[in-house]
């Protein structure tokens, strides 16, 4: 568990910096505005923060952390693919591509946490 909490955190803190740092670009290329972006970027970084304090605690993070990580990873998941079907009449093929892409990770890995956590890891 301890290495998909590192990579969860690393992704998140990844993401949402590069997001902040390029979130003109991304903008213009996206065709989104930039709250769109910047919202999505500080979601990230919010997140990767969260997990990353609870792989500095792990093993000794509580088991319902992690499972409230997991779900919401899910939920981010489904809530990208809503925002990539509500926006996919004015955003470019790119910023579809970005949310279709970050619900799959991002929900892939939710799963990957949740079923680790059932075999009790």
């Amino acid at each position: 568990m301890g290495q998909l909490l590192r990579i969860d955190s690393l992704a998140g803190l990844f993401v949402g910096t590069g997001m902040l740092l390029s979130h003109g670009w991304l903008s213009a290329l996206y065709e989104q505005p930039v709250w769109f972006v910047l919202m999505i970027a500080l979601i990230n970084l919010a997140y990767g923060s969260v997990s990353f304090m609870l792989r500095r605690t792990w093993p000794h993070t509580p088991r319902r952390a992690v499972w409230a990580l997991a779900g919401a990873n899910m939920f981010w998941g489904v809530v990208c693919l809503v925002l990539a079907a509500f926006t996919h009449g004015q955003s470019s093929v790119f910023g579809t591509l970005a949310l279709v892409g970050e619900a799959a990770f991002v929900g892939g890995l939710g799963l990957q946490e949740w079923r680790t956590l059932r075999r009790g890891a």
